[in-house]
């Protein structure tokens, strides 16, 4: 029963520490039926964004309607810096990234 509890815990802690974290990492992704290379940046659980590798165009993965939106031109230098700081190139700083509203359970 221990090892079982222990188990539990530590299964509770991973998830806890995931949606705690910042993270950049590069992949395809497919925006208006063309597969294009893009960096990601996760934001724990709360938040993913997309940026093409020529910082030309950013989004966000709309949880709601469960696909990508194009942000605003004014959040890609914040969305560039966000990356920055997950791959540890810079200081940590406030990012100032729209973000869904939270979800109310009844």
């Amino acid at each position: 029963e221990a090892e079982k509890f222990r188990r539990i815990l530590e299964a509770f802690q991973v998830e806890n520490d995931y949606g705690n974290t910042i993270e950049a990492y590069r992949a395809d992704i497919d925006l208006n039926g063309t597969t294009s290379s893009v960096d990601f940046l996760r934001l724990g659980r709360v938040a993913l964004y997309y940026q093409r590798l020529d910082g030309s165009e950013s989004g966000f993965w709309n949880k709601e309607k469960k696909q990508w939106e194009t942000l605003s031109s004014s959040y890609r230098t914040t969305l560039r810096n966000g990356l920055r700081i997950a791959r540890k190139e810079t200081a940590p700083d406030m990012l100032k990234l729209p973000v869904a509203a939270p979800e109310t359970v009844q």
